[in-house]
């Protein structure tokens, strides 16, 4: 098979016996390959990919690509792959948009282990119950409107979480909704369920400022506060709200979050990590945090600090996710393990490959997920798809000690291959990292039927102007309107005009596959019938567009990057592009400042700025300049030190001057010019007034918020004060990180008035919220100021900066569109809502600020459709000498004269594939804490496999303590005896007693 065939995704599964982990950092030898296999054929695409180990259906490996999900055995062969068709839409051109799964790419996936079904959330927004050992699909559910963003399950439930804050709890079995709810804010996908607690992290946005601010801003991120939320996983019931400070809860891929009980919180300890690498230990009872370990420090995890976790025994393994060197075959990540109850560090290796997909621990291995990506000159991370890319699968094993006992353990050892000896070198045209045996591909499969374009839903309305309109991704450019249609584009490549009263789609164009990143477009421009914009684009590159207002249909493209020897040096468009006289100026990625014939796209000229990122750029119609502004930013994603200001006859392209700034400089909105005076503001905690047209370019006047207050600042709106009735002086309005928006007198550089956006007393509704972040340009429009922050929409009077009203349901990305509406009392205001909604509102209907963060739904069973399934294996019942033997080996395994094991009853479950069944047990103890000392050990035994091998009997699985994140710990009402129930039943139980599944 050639290598050659699948260059643009070629995605390989590596299985490997890795060298173990050593006291202290230790270094070792290459990985060894057990075998290896390219799944392009069969739809998994390298760059969307994620995988789930499983010991389900004697041991499989479940990768998910963007269209497919392949399950292997655990010997490498393909046992079936599954195809399912994504969510398309016929738009303008005859051309097809494609929608996105998940922001990393990722259809996110659960691996129940009773009923051995994986359940897929799937681009189409449909939800898959899937036999793994037959590949037979046993129930769909397509009531999501968004984007998956988690699925996770326990319980005889399935829990899913959308991009549109919503989550639902499915019944495993049927797929019938038993309980659905409503956030503030979207969830982290580092989700999960243990002892009937549900645990969902809000991610609160912060993460995906522009990166011109976000990459300078890692001291502010320490100190704000981040909302986790427990409620109870049968009914949806509020539980409590853990208020951690921690960075973005923001995950790529398929993080797990493991869960371990301990007799000092008998509810549990859940183990939740940030984007710092920071990693925390939550008390389920309470919801605040025991520990947090910054399990980064020391290293340099550029590109992403996220660490994946999972409990191995009385360890929490983390494993970065990124990489720990800037270097030449600097490759590797790091992976540790902690003390599950303290969060002591007790080893570390720092020559592993980063990890991709989580971990699993089965038979007393530790099976994990690697990215392997070689160094490709200044860039790290996930780079263009390309056949370099291979997911590995690595196993470790080591002799575990308690954790409690000095040494620490010993250093583990080689996992090998199994039947290394039998394996031929591999052929020579299938990439991989080092010998082992290479599978034959399997035959082709049937490939799936061509895909239709169907159509998404209607806008959500409730009556004239009042609606919701629902985007592909994110809406990061701010909207424009003609008075007849709203125009909105997202980062996935989808541009849309929306009626402006009804919120229906009028028509709907797509720039080409689109950004899984935080990548913007420009703002878009409207004039002389026309869309001029810059898309966000992945597969071909950034580009500006033209488009027909009408229909949306594409004048000319110019691709960004196109140059010789000039890339793309930097992720996005920012700001907006200007217009004037037939000719488009834009800034593009590649670093040129470019004008265009607006009818032919021709080049007019253009002007190459190195280092500098381009934003905004101003055509001034007094003295015929184009204005643009710049900075260092993004290379690197370190620098920000500086700033360019531009001014260009807006002809020929001619510098008429250029004021280099000493401080980070950006705009995301316009560049002011007002009576000969543009402002900005700086990192510095400083604003910068320089005067404008063919002369200009002087610093005039600086004001500088003090030292002692100095937050991050980036945009600033400066307004004719003869619009406020004043006409002594200008107003420059801004905001920053602190919270804090501004009103500064011209003339006499006097704040006119300041707020605080954190003040409870004059924003009651952020109480349950982190203090909002201020970085976009504002909206003036008839005395009301109009403030995005990552909390929501602040409005609020322009005189005296009085509240008016608020919308803190999701972070704005983007300015306000205002359209003044006096017969209906007041303004339609139209803004991008994270993560993908466009709305709008006028009086009438103001959204409202649900309180708690929470809100519960009804509940619609129509959505699911069902599949026949076949009728169980029927198992007899054990009898008297099984049981007996049973009972031995578990009694072996407590090991305790003061703790009496009993047999009550062995019960099938699960479908005929399964051949699984329950086995039901008491233990009577002396002491609760000789109780709780037992079942820890049945715990464990589970863990490492000890406990399957000694019932020994075919067919007779760990069920509900072989994952240790399905057993409940809870204390009696006199809290002095230990009760553990399964998670499937809470069984009765009395005190020094315990009654559960095995």
């Amino acid at each position: 098979m050639s290598s050659r065939r699948y260059t643009a995704a070629a995605l390989a599964l590596v299985l490997a016996g890795v060298v173990g982990l050593m006291t202290g950092r230790a270094q070792g030898q290459a990985p060894e390959v057990c075998w290896f296999r390219q799944l392009a054929p069969y739809g998994i695409n390298a760059g969307v990919g994620t995988n789930r180990i499983t010991p389900a259906a004697g041991g499989s490996v479940l990768v998910g690509g963007d269209a497919a999900l392949a399950c292997l055995k655990r010997t490498g062969e393909l046992r079936w792959v599954f195809h399912f068709q994504r969510l398309l839409e016929a738009v303008a051109d005859n051309e097809t948009f494609i929608y996105p799964a998940r922001q990393d790419g990722v259809n996110p996936m659960w691996v129940d282990p009773e009923s051995e079904l994986v359940f897929l959330g799937a681009s189409s927004r449909v939800l898959y119950a899937i036999d793994i050992a037959t590949g037979a699909l046993r129930w769909s559910w397509s009531g999501a409107r968004s984007v998956f963003e988690s699925v996770i399950g326990a319980d005889g439930r399935v829990h899913v979480e959308t991009t549109d804050f919503k989550h639902w709890a499915l019944d495993i079995a049927t797929g019938r909704v038993l309980w659905n709810a409503e956030f503030r804010r979207v969830s982290n996908c580092q989700t999960g369920v243990f002892n009937g607690v549900l645990v969902r992290p809000n991610i609160d946005g912060t993460g995906s400022h522009p990166p011109a601010v976000r990459m300078t801003w890692n001291d502010v991120h320490r100190v704000w506060c981040r909302l986790i939320f427990g409620l109870n996983a049968t009914s949806g019931a509020y539980l409590w709200q853990g208020t951690q400070q921690l960075d973005v809860v923001q995950q790529l891929w398929e993080p797990d979050m493991p869960f371990r009980t301990f007799p000092e919180y008998p509810l549990g300890l859940a183990y939740v990590s940030d984007s710092s690498g920071d990693v925390v230990a939550i008390d389920l009872t309470t919801g605040k945090y025991v520990w947090r370990v910054a399990a980064a420090a020391g290293y340099n995890t550029k590109w992403n600090h996220r660490m994946n976790l999972e409990l191995w025994g009385d360890l929490l393994i983390v494993h970065s996710q990124g990489f720990i060197s800037f270097a030449p075959g600097g490759d590797k990540g790091i992976i540790m393990a902690l003390n599950a109850l303290t969060g002591e560090r007790l080893w570390i290796r720092d020559d592993v490959y980063p990890s991709l997909c989580g971990m699993t621990v089965s038979q007393g291995l530790l099976v994990y997920s690697a990215f392997i990506q070689p160094y490709e000159g200044d860039k790290y991370g996930p780079g263009p798809v390309n056949n370099k890319i291979q997911v590995s699968v690595h196993i470790l094993t080591a002799t575990m000690q308690p954790i409690t006992v000095k040494p620490l353990p010993e250093r583990p050892v080689y996992a090998p291959c199994p039947h290394a000896a039998d394996m031929p070198a591999p052929q020579r045209d299938v990439p991989t990292v080092s010998t082992g045996r290479v599978l034959s591909p399997d035959p082709e499969p049937v490939p799936p039927t061509p895909a239709k374009p169907m159509m998404t839903a209607p806008a959500a309305s409730d009556g004239p102007y009042c609606w919701k309109q629902t985007m592909a991704f994110k809406p990061l450019a701010s909207p424009a309107t003609d008075n007849k249609y709203i125009y909105v584009q997202d980062n996935a490549g989808l541009i849309m005009a929306i009626d402006i009263r009804s919120g229906e789609a009028a028509w709907k164009a797509t720039a080409g596959p689109g950004s899984v990143s935080m990548a913007y477009p420009t703002n878009i421009l409207l004039a002389e019938g026309l869309l001029f914009l810059g898309t966000a684009a992945s597969a071909a590159a950034p580009a500006s567009w033209i488009l027909s207002r009408s229909a949306g249909h594409l004048l000319w493209r110019r691709q960004s990057g196109s140059r010789p020897n000039y890339p793309n040096l930097y992720p996005s468009f920012y700001g907006y592009p200007a217009y004037a006289n037939g000719i488009m100026y834009i800034g593009t990625p590649d670093a040129y400042i470019n004008a265009y014939n607006a009818t032919t796209g021709e080049e007019v000229w253009s002007y190459y700025i190195g280092v500098y990122r381009p934003d905004t750029v101003q055509y001034s119609a007094e003295d015929n300049l184009v204005y643009a502004i710049s900075h260092d930013a993004d290379v690197g994603y370190s620098d920000q030190l500086t700033a360019w200001l531009l001014a260009f006859d807006a002809t020929d392209g001619t510098v008429v001057w250029e004021r280099k700034m000493d401080s980070f400089a950006s705009e995301s909105g316009f560049l002011n010019v007002v009576n000969g005076v543009m402002v900005f503001a700086t990192n510095e905690g400083e604003l910068r007034a320089y005067s404008a047209g063919r002369g200009g370019g002087d610093l005039l006047w600086t004001y500088s918020v003090g030292a002692d207050k100095f937050r991050k600042q980036e945009s600033a709106l400066l307004v004719d004060g003869s619009r406020l009735g004043l006409n002594d002086t200008d107003v420059v309005f801004w905001g920053d990180a602190d919270s804090s928006v501004r009103a500064l007198r011209t003339s006499d550089l006097t704040v006119l008035w300041q707020i605080s956006l954190r003040d409870i007393d004059v924003f009651p509704e952020v109480e349950s919220l982190p203090p909002p972040v201020v970085w976009l340009q504002f909206t003036l429009s008839n005395g009301a100021l109009y403030i995005p922050s990552d909390q929501g929409l602040f409005v609020v009077n322009v005189t005296n900066g009085a509240p008016l009203w608020t919308d803190l349901r999701g972070r704005i990305n983007a300015m306000v569109l205002v359209v003044e509406r006096p017969e209906l009392g007041g303004a339609q205001v139209v803004y991008g809502r994270y993560l993908s909604n466009v709305d709008s509102n006028v009086p009438a209907c103001r959204p409202n600020n649900p309180s708690g963060g929470i809100s519960t739904l009804a509940t619609d069973d129509s959505a699911t459709t069902r599949f026949p399934v076949p009728s169980p294996a029927a198992v007899a019942p054990a009898d008297k000498s099984s049981q007996d033997r049973l009972q031995a080996a578990v009694s072996k395994l407590v090991d305790s004269k003061s703790v009496r094991v009993s047999m009550l009853s062995v019960e099938a479950v699960g479908g005929s594939s399964s051949g699984a069944a329950v086995v039901r047990l008491s233990l009577k103890a002396s002491s609760s804490k000789a109780l709780a000392a037992a079942v820890e050990g049945l715990q464990d035994a589970a863990l490492d496999g000890e406990l399957q091998a000694a019932l020994g009997a075919k067919g007779v699985r760990g069920g509900a303590l072989a994952a240790a994140k399905a057993v409940r710990f809870i204390t009696d009402a006199a809290g002095g005896a230990v009760v553990a129930a399964a998670a499937a039943a809470v069984l009765a139980g009395r005190a020094n007693t315990y009654s559960g599944l095995l």
